[in-house]
């Protein structure tokens, strides 16, 4: 399963999910509520076997990415093929049990001035 647009973002988020339905759309919804555009939200689910599916597949949002690796993977596997999609200047997991503060990418605004201002 892939939904996919092709426009580079400034933040790649990236979600590695496995059996994480319990709290998975609260973390999505932490995300995507805000109202904020340049950013790719990679949710990749590594072979769910608790609803997690059923829950990505009625997942409809313009700045997400649903994405499945070929088989199952351990945890360090799954979360470096995930970090291989990314097409973001600015690269940040979220655990599927987390979830970003609503002032996340305002915040990240300003953090990423100053490091490009300072060349970091």
């Amino acid at each position: 399963m892939q939904t996919s647009h092709n426009m580079s973002q400034k933040y790649s988020i990236i979600i590695p999910a496995r059996n994480g339905v319990k709290y998975l759309p609260t973390c999505v919804e932490s995300i995507i509520r805000q109202d904020y555009k340049d950013y790719e939200l990679i949710i990749s689910d590594d072979h769910s076997e608790d609803g997690t599916k059923e829950y990505l597949a009625q997942l409809k949002h313009p700045n997400v990415v649903i994405v499945e690796p070929p088989q199952p993977m351990s945890m360090t596997e799954h979360w470096e093929w995930a970090l291989s999609l990314a097409k973001g200047e600015w690269l940040i997991f979220v655990g599927q049990d987390d979830g970003l503060q609503s002032y996340f990418f305002k915040l990240a605004d300003k953090l990423t001035a100053i490091a490009a201002k300072k060349n970091i």
